[in-house]
């Protein structure tokens, strides 16, 4: 019964990380635009960056706890936010890389 509960729980936590870590993914920086303007715009690519990031590792681990209690145990395909931050994650680094490179020469 208590697993049951724990289950139950952890279920929630990840269908609320599901659905409102894409909104969040998108108006936290939208938001500092509107605030900030053109000062700010250079930081939005670190500050989404980060929010992806953020976003992968606690979506894991939220999972992981998840499946923990399930009998087949079974890994299921992640949704399509959390394969849109890995591959934001990976097009903002090549973008740094390539920035990086510009300056150094």
């Amino acid at each position: 019964m208590i697993n049951k509960q724990k289950a139950y729980l952890a279920q929630e936590k990840l269908f609320l990380i599901e659905k409102f870590g894409p909104l969040l993914f998108f108006l936290i920086p939208l938001i500092m635009l509107i605030i900030g303007g053109k000062s700010w715009a250079k930081y939005v690519a670190f500050l989404c960056q980060g929010i992806a990031l953020i976003y992968i590792v606690v979506f894991y681990q939220a999972r992981k706890y998840y499946l923990s209690f399930k009998q087949e145990n079974e890994k299921g395909i992640p949704t399509r936010f959390y394969r849109i931050a890995w591959v934001y994650v990976f097009l903002a680094f090549c973008v740094e890389v390539v920035l990086l490179f510009q300056h150094s020469f």
